[in-house]
């Protein structure tokens, strides 16, 4: 199910300190590891969080630890593989720097937004921001079954990825954010500190089933014909 939030967009800048970077793969694996491009799915959402931040966690079940291991062992990243919460021990301590936290079901993703979102973050470390889409369906409001008005689509957005929790947020805590179910994350960061929505790009989608991982490959494949005509137009 697609959620939604009420949006704003905003702009950004730049800074030096990095967040912890945080791939969530926890309660996907299903969808996960179907291939895109040839590839398991979340390989791709892991490079380009490596590549904007550096060095990643990536949270998983505890059945899948093994296995996850293996394959970013096998691929060369810098990546350590936690269970559940544990990964929350490494950056208790040093939370306020904040978490990129990445959804490994937004794939397409690439590193120069999410790098662009950090940016932002870091000029305004008070402020956590999320990336979004804008929503292209018609939306009602029902009464009793009744359809009673169609909802402003500028007010709402669709969560995608990454989401950047302000360290200020996290040093408040006792324990590890929720970091599951994104569009229940941004409701539990509006409750504690201000959040600036940054538009993602078009590929930066949500998959929510194995239809939508061929439906995204075919809009990158388009998209990456039409930018090698125009580079060879333009030679």
């Amino acid at each position: 199910m697609i959620r939604h939030v009420r949006a704003r967009l905003y702009g950004g800048g730049v800074d030096p300190q990095p967040p912890h970077p945080l791939l969530v793969l926890a309660g996907r694996a299903g969808l996960a590891h179907h291939p895109l491009h040839g590839e398991p799915l979340y390989t791709h959402a892991l490079r380009a969080l490596t590549d904007a931040v550096g060095p990643a966690m990536v949270v998983t079940e505890p059945g899948e630890v093994a296995r996850v291991t293996r394959e970013v062992a096998r691929w060369g990243r810098d990546t350590r593989v936690f269970a559940g919460e544990e990964w929350w021990d490494v950056v208790r301590d040093d939370r306020a720097r904040g978490i990129v936290a990445h959804d490994v079901l937004c794939p397409l993703v690439g590193a120069d937004f999410i790098g662009s979102v950090v940016d932002r973050a870091r000029l305004r470390p008070h402020v956590s921001f999320v990336g979004v889409q804008a929503v292209p369906d018609t939306l009602k409001t029902v009464v009793d079954g009744t359809i009673r008005g169609t909802i402003d689509r500028e007010r709402v957005a669709t969560v995608t990825s990454p989401v950047v929790m302000s360290g200020d947020v996290l040093t408040a805590l006792d324990g590890p954010p929720p970091v599951a179910d994104f569009a229940e994350v941004v409701e539990w960061l509006q409750e504690r500190g201000e959040v600036e929505l940054v538009k993602a790009p078009s590929l930066g989608r949500r998959l929510e089933s194995e239809r939508g991982i061929h439906l995204l490959e075919s809009l990158d494949e388009v998209g990456h014909r039409v930018r090698t005509t125009r580079v060879r137009g333009s030679s």
